[in-house]
């Protein structure tokens, strides 16, 4: 269970932005990814800041995540849109969606790994975004999927430790859960 209160988890956020301000035009001038500043984020914290408590996170509520996200959008608007649509928006899905004992073994190892979650969901010739051609096939063994597809943006991807995948599994809508390092 975590102890973080709302007040002090703002103050981190609006630190973290502060320090964000510092480097965000350069990096925009430049076109440069933010590597360093992903760093700080999950450094700092912030990634556990959806993540329920029980699961080792800081288990802030909606109007508390909503804050951070704006306070991080002060700082610097890439890694605030990142952090809301990839990470914090997939944590929700995870702990409302999933079956518990599933939601419970993810939401965990995110938490106590301090883990960030990038976003591999868009495809290039679907006609609409919830129309996916990647297919999902559960291996042999039944531990693993196979992924045959081909995505074109992954929010976040160089800085995640997990990338968030939407496709079609046994001909209906499916998520995975990818290792961004293998």
């Amino acid at each position: 269970m975590s102890n973080m209160t709302s007040a002090a988890a703002i103050e981190i956020a609006t630190n973290f932005a502060g320090e964000l301000k510092k480097t965000s035009a350069r990096l925009d001038a430049a076109f440069e990814y933010p590597h360093a500043e992903m760093q700080a984020l999950k450094q700092c914290g912030l990634g556990l800041a959806p993540v329920p408590a029980q699961y080792g996170g800081w288990g802030m509520g909606y109007t508390d995540m909503v804050e951070i996200i704006r306070l991080l959008g002060t700082g610097n608007m890439s890694i605030s849109q990142l952090y809301s649509t990839s990470h914090t928006i997939c944590i929700q899905e995870f702990n409302a969606l999933l079956p518990p004992a599933t939601a419970e073994r993810i939401l965990s190892r995110i938490g106590n790994e301090k883990l960030l979650i990038g976003n591999a969901t868009a495809e290039r010739n679907a006609k609409d975004a919830m129309s996916f051609q990647t297919n999902f096939t559960p291996t042999p063994d039944g531990k693993g999927v196979l992924v045959n597809g081909e995505k074109f943006f992954c929010t976040g991807s160089p800085s995640a430790d997990l990338l968030y995948m939407l496709g079609i599994c046994e001909g209906g809508f499916a998520m995975a859960l990818l290792d961004a390092k293998s």
